[in-house]
């Protein structure tokens, strides 16, 4: 169930970071005219950027780090540990 409850969870925190990135772009247009024409430069004709483009990429990585900033995944980490602390 834990597992389950696990992978439920990762698709959900992911549809809402993307979504939250969507709802920005609408909120401000213009944004999406500087991410568009920048990944048009970097990518070419390519559908995705790949690890060597995203030092060429500061706009959308910018963006990507500022819509997780204002829209957590995930609020915080629980963990449950194997042994009783003690103080």
């Amino acid at each position: 169930t834990e597992q389950i409850n696990h992978l439920y969870f990762a698709f959900n925190a992911v549809d809402f970071v993307i979504t939250s990135g969507f709802y920005e772009l609408s909120r401000n247009p213009e944004w999406a005219g500087i991410l568009r024409t920048e990944l048009q430069q970097v990518l070419g004709d390519r559908a995705y950027p790949e690890r060597e483009d995203f030092p060429r990429l500061p706009y959308t990585i910018s963006f990507m780090r500022e819509v997780l900033r204002h829209y957590p995944g995930s609020m915080g980490v629980m963990r449950r540990t194997g042994a009783e602390i003690i103080t």
